[in-house]
């Protein structure tokens, strides 16, 4: 069984829940305090995603430019993240589809209503249908925020996976090149920060000059919002996990002593406060400074993940790490997924039936209620009978062709192999 990182998988149901939350109050009382005071909420989650990624995924291109670990085989990565990715999302977007009639089939910012199944219907046109099965749709400013309209997260996932294998092989390059491992491997998290920061001074310039309002363009029927849900736009969410990543796992290869254990302590409490302020600041500007919040959960997803994994000279998991994966969170955790993508066609069905609430607080609960029962429900089905079983055939898949693992760079010849345990895949 994979070894897991305590708290990440948690980490995981949580931000899960929270997208949940954040689409469900947006939804269903748009106009109510709860919908003001949590408006940031499901950006800041889905941040947090892409930071998981970058943390789960980087490490083990990180380790092989370290020199304590093998680089990933391309053709089981390629594998695993297609097996990881598809089944899942196929068989929840056919349902969605063509038997619940709960995908956007024009553009959500558009023509979503509150508290209305407005927008939505069946995919039918084979171009388009193919681009909605190939998660290419958001690349093409009339085809995105359409089907499963939160899926645009699930292309940039895509985009990401395909680049890191690139990021890889370039830092191994500068090591073959004389660069110090650890120089060469920090550099790829600090390549990724700066191409999202910057892009995200271009969207915000863009928006400025277009004239548009954050919705459009952010999430409209236009290129500029199909930059702004791009991977340039969120590199640095990948980079700051892959730069947590890279704390976590260095440390374990430089030797301990008085000072470098003391410095160990403190390194999760600063994280702790650096989320804190930095995404309480994200979370104030985010109505007016809608790149500069997300540049802010980005740090902040990126130092929760240092707080939840750092662990001390005893070995031990941090607090932080272990409330996360209570076993509640961490059942989301491995759910999340199917749960990510089927709640936004359950809340859309449920809806039609009138089984949401009203706006008021009890009719809120009682909608957040529904569509977690229901969503929940549908999503272990969907886990149980469609995840597990391609991601276990994946994992029997690579055991089989796995060749023999070569020395890692630069170290001697005839040394011993040390690969980095698998962690559960993110989302």
């Amino acid at each position: 069984m994979p070894v897991e990182i305590p708290g990440l998988t948690g980490g995981r149901g949580l931000a899960c829940a929270g997208v949940v939350v954040g689409h469900v109050v947006a939804f269903t009382a748009p106009h109510s305090p709860a919908a003001r005071a949590l408006a940031p909420l499901a950006n800041s989650c889905v941040t947090f995603f892409f930071a998981l990624s970058g943390f789960l995924l980087g490490r083990p291109f990180l380790a092989a430019i370290a020199g304590t670990a093998v680089r990933p085989q391309l053709r089981r990565y390629a594998r695993q993240r297609v097996l990881r990715i598809f089944p899942g999302y196929l068989a929840i977007f056919l349902v969605s589809d063509f038997l619940l009639r709960a995908v956007y089939v024009a553009n959500a910012t558009l023509t979503q209503r509150p508290r209305t199944d407005a927008g939505t219907g069946t995919i039918t046109a084979p171009v388009r249908l193919l681009q909605q099965l190939t998660l290419t749709h958001d690349f093409a400013p009339g085809q995105l925020q359409t089907g499963i309209n939160p899926s645009w997260s699930i292309t940039t996932e895509l985009c990401f996976y395909a680049v890191l294998p690139v990021l890889g092989a370039a830092g191994l390059a500068l090591v073959r090149r004389g660069v110090p491992p650890l120089r060469a491997a920090l550099r790829l998290p600090l390549l990724l920060v700066a191409f999202g920061l910057i892009a995200k001074g271009v969207d915000a310039m863009g928006q400025v000059r277009s004239g548009m309002d954050i919705g459009q363009a952010q999430f409209g029927a236009t290129w500029l919002a199909v930059f702004s849900r791009s991977l340039l736009v969120y590199a640095d969410a990948f980079g700051w996990g892959m730069a947590a990543a890279l704390l976590y796992s260095w440390p374990r290869s430089r030797g301990d002593g008085p000072d470098r254990a003391r410095r160990s302590v403190l390194i999760a409490p600063a994280a702790v406060l650096v989320a804190a302020l930095v995404g309480g600041f994200g979370w104030a500007v985010a109505d007016d400074h809608y790149e500069s919040a997300q540049a802010a959960f980005a740090l902040t997803a990126g130092a929760i993940l240092v707080a939840a994994t750092h662990r001390t000279t005893t070995g031990r998991a941090p607090w932080i790490g272990r409330a996360m994966d209570w076993r509640p969170f961490h059942f989301l955790g491995r759910i999340s997924y199917s749960l990510y993508l089927l709640h936004y066609p359950v809340l859309i069905v449920t809806t039609r039936a009138g089984w949401i609430g009203n706006t008021s607080p009890t009719g809120l609960v009682r909608s957040l209620v529904v569509v977690f029962v229901v969503a929940v429900a549908g999503s272990t089905l969907t886990y149980e009978l469609i995840e597990r079983p391609a991601l276990r055939w994946g994992a029997r898949g690579a055991a089989r062709t796995s060749a023999p693992p070569a020395a890692p760079v630069g170290a001697p010849v005839g040394a011993p192999v040390a690969p980095v345990p698998p962690q559960p895949l993110p989302l």
